[in-house]
């Protein structure tokens, strides 16, 4: 983990590695907004170019994709419905999907999709360099990837909260003349200002940390002394 670490503290300290590094993690981004959009009943497409760093083309809202959503849903808490771990989720976003689909919550959910599913795939990332392969080589290009997309995150959402010329800039569209996710999301949905939006998601930053190197670790092992004290 440490080689993982340092690893990627180090491409981000190059700008160029950086950037070649961070060209999937922009795809990532993307698919993250098309899953989304794609769950709420709009036909969406990721796309990534050099330029703008990404854009997810989104048709207008399908109603029976909708539908097909929540079957779903139901066919999930249906086929794990002896997995609490599966269950307990699934039942939730089955009970909470009407609502989300008829108000402006679920837009609100796209537009969060792209930073939000980024730090759910550096949490997989890093619980599998923790827990998975054991091969050293391995498990530090699982760490590094992870740890590269939380800590660029964490610098993003860091700098946008308390630098002022960083949120002049990403107010400004970075230059490319459009809004991005954060701006949308604190003036169109929660009406507060951006750096309100970017101080929470730097804590979620964190908090992916945490719940990936010790948390989800700690329960599964816990859970599996507590099988093997049960077989004995």
């Amino acid at each position: 983990m440490p080689i993982g670490a340092a690893a990627a503290a180090a491409a981000l300290a190059s700008p160029l590695v950086a950037f070649v590094v961070g060209m999937p993690v922009s795809f990532v981004h993307e698919l993250g907004h098309a899953i989304a959009g794609w769950f709420f009943g709009y036909p969406s497409l990721p796309t990534v170019n050099f330029f703008s760093g990404g854009m997810t083309l989104q048709h207008s809202r399908i109603v029976e994709l909708q539908f097909l959503a929540g079957g779903l849903l139901l066919w999930y808490a249906f086929a794990y419905r002896r997995r609490r771990a599966i269950l307990l989720p699934v039942t939730a976003a089955l009970v909470l999907y009407p609502a989300l689909v008829l108000t402006p919550v679920h837009q609100a959910l796209v537009l969060a999709a792209g930073h939000g599913f980024e730090l759910l795939v550096a949490g997989l990332l890093l619980v599998r360099a923790m827990e998975g392969e054991r091969r050293v080589m391995t498990r530090a290009l699982y760490a590094a990837a992870g740890f590269f997309i939380v800590f660029d995150n964490a610098r993003f959402s860091f700098l946008l909260a308390f630098d002022r010329l960083e949120k002049q800039r990403y107010q400004a569209g970075g230059g490319l003349g459009f809004q991005m996710d954060f701006s949308r999301l604190a003036a169109e949905y929660l009406h507060v200002d951006v750096t309100v939006v970017a101080a929470a998601f730097f804590g979620l930053c964190l908090l992916t940390l945490l719940l990936s190197l010790l948390v989800i670790p700690a329960c599964r092992r816990h859970r599996h002394a507590g099988g093997e004290t049960g077989a004995v």
